[in-house]
């Protein structure tokens, strides 16, 4: 399983190629979000625009040479196609990069600006996922996941080691979900660091893939994805023979060990606000420790999502 010294030796890999992100405090504000201080830990000020620097830089470190020179190649919404964009830039090896057609214009285009070659194909992550592992067994290049890894997940989790740095009051941490990688690391830490801390996963109503598993007990895949945002819509999280070989937790219920359902947000979500509804009961998974909701985020809001829709999920017991 993944631990905090994993998480511990992913900072120390990555430290002096990615950046140290500030925390915030939300306040002012016009209304308050909750009944105590709330801040947020801006990640979108990453040398790659997002936290996936984090993760591939980790995995960057612990590939072979060899590995490195055959090339890097992975699939993503784009978040983590910029990021290993830079990896290869970093190294000045050569990267390829498979989006879905939905792929944000801006970030294809900073994928290109980090010399990284752009396939687009797939009207979603996971057909741009299998047209970049068909790539790779036809090329032999080195393909990497951008969540289910162990390596990736630990480096998303040093998000954690900073927040308790900067603040260890933290009680209640809010994090998105795509694929479950950000989650499975920051639980990861957060839990060895304080077990009593409260966490609750997000993710968009149009790809509740977690979600929709926790509600079934075990991994589902979506029949569709409706959500606008690209960069938080797989269609399933993974529980793979690489993870399993590692003994290392994957995006699932192995990565979050003690997740509870807890009531999801009624789409959409929109600038007016976001009302609970009630649950359809306990999860079969552990006791409540990780919370789950579904918003629906609209393109371009991810890193300012409606601040009732905030309000809400701190509400959430």
């Amino acid at each position: 399983m993944l631990s905090l010294d994993d998480v511990r030796a992913a900072a120390a890999r990555i430290e002096g190629k990615v950046r140290r992100t500030p925390l915030i405090a939300a306040a002012p504000g016009k209304r308050a979000l909750g009944a105590g201080p709330v801040s947020y830990k801006l990640e979108c000020l990453q040398v790659t625009g997002s936290f996936k620097a984090r993760g591939a830089i980790s995995k960057l470190s612990t590939l072979s040479d060899g590995e490195i020179a055959k090339g890097l190649v992975t699939a993503s919404g784009g978040n983590h196609g910029l990021a290993i964009a830079y990896a290869g830039w970093l190294t000045g090896r050569p990267a390829t990069i498979f989006v879905p057609e939905n792929v944000s214009p801006g970030k294809a285009a900073k994928i290109r600006e980090w010399g990284a070659e752009l396939i687009i194909t797939g009207t979603v992550w996971d057909e741009a996922n299998r047209a970049a592992m068909a790539h790779v067994a036809h090329s032999g290049a080195t393909y990497v996941h951008p969540f289910a890894d162990a390596a990736i997940m630990a480096g998303q989790g040093t998000i954690a080691l900073e927040l308790f740095a900067d603040d260890p009051a933290i009680d209640t941490l809010i994090v998105a979900i795509g694929g479950g990688g950000l989650i499975a690391g920051i639980a990861t830490a957060a839990k060895a660091l304080n077990p009593r801390i409260r966490i609750v996963g997000v993710e968009p109503t149009g790809a509740p893939t977690l979600h929709a598993s926790l509600a079934a007990g075990h991994i589902v895949e979506l029949a569709e994805i409706t959500t606008s945002v690209p960069t938080m819509a797989a269609r399933k999280t993974e529980a793979t023979t690489r993870c399993a070989r590692r003994r290392s937790s994957c995006g699932s219920r192995a990565a979050l060990p003690s997740i509870s359902r807890a009531p999801p947000l009624s789409p959409p979500c929109s600038p007016a606000g976001c009302a609970p509804k009630p649950a359809s009961g306990p999860a079969p998974w552990s006791a409540a420790r990780v919370q789950m909701a579904s918003v629906e985020i609209a393109a371009g809001s991810i890193v300012r999502p409606s601040r009732r829709a905030l309000r809400a999920l701190l509400r959430m017991r």
